[in-house]
């Protein structure tokens, strides 16, 4: 049997071991030089920073959640301008179909009671122009409406977003909140 030497050796990186047990030396020669009011202290500053550094990177993240929902709530503005101007647009379309559809309603109690044939033509003829009228009025509804759904999905996804970046918001802010603590007051 041939025997297959592992050609790779691993050596113990002692240059890694001594650096780590040199600083480990260095921050116990630290801390019994120091003594332990200067210790506290030197911790005490060193959290102080570390605290100042997060609470600046959290206002930063902060303010640009502030100019996302800024740019949310413009864009709210937009399409709920256009919505409107679809709703005004919509309203004289809605009472035509609605005078159409009953004008269609009277004309036909009025052909059922019409006695010779061409009084119900006649009625048929007034009944089938209000039906007429009544469709192209709907088409116009449905086209309107279409975009309105449209309008209405954007606004739905960018409110569901918004609120996504209030709940980042809020846990930042509570994060922040935590940090001013561990900050002595001046």
């Amino acid at each position: 049997m041939d025997e297959v030497k592992n050609t790779q050796t691993t050596t113990p990186a002692p240059a890694q071991d001594l650096q780590k047990s040199l600083d480990e030396k260095l921050a116990e020669a630290k801390l019994a030089m120091e003594g332990l009011e200067h210790t506290e202290k030197r911790l005490e500053e060193e959290r102080t920073e570390t605290a100042s550094k997060e609470i600046a990177e959290l206002e930063a993240k902060l303010a640009k959640l502030e100019k996302e929902k800024e740019r949310y709530e413009i864009e709210w503005v937009k399409q709920d301008d256009k919505r409107q101007a679809i709703n005004r647009a919509l309203k004289p379309i809605l009472e035509a179909e609605k005078l159409a559809e009953e004008s269609e309603a009277t004309l036909e109690l009025e052909e059922t009671k019409a006695g010779l044939p061409q009084q119900k033509m006649a009625v048929e003829k007034k009944r089938w122009e209000a039906d007429d009228v009544r469709r192209q009025a709907e088409k116009e509804k449905w086209e309107l409406q279409q975009n309105l759904w449209k309008f209405d999905s954007v606004i739905e996804a960018n409110t569901k977003e918004y609120r996504a970046i209030l709940e980042e918001e809020d846990k930042l802010k509570n994060r922040l909140q935590e940090l001013k603590t561990i900050i002595p007051t001046q």
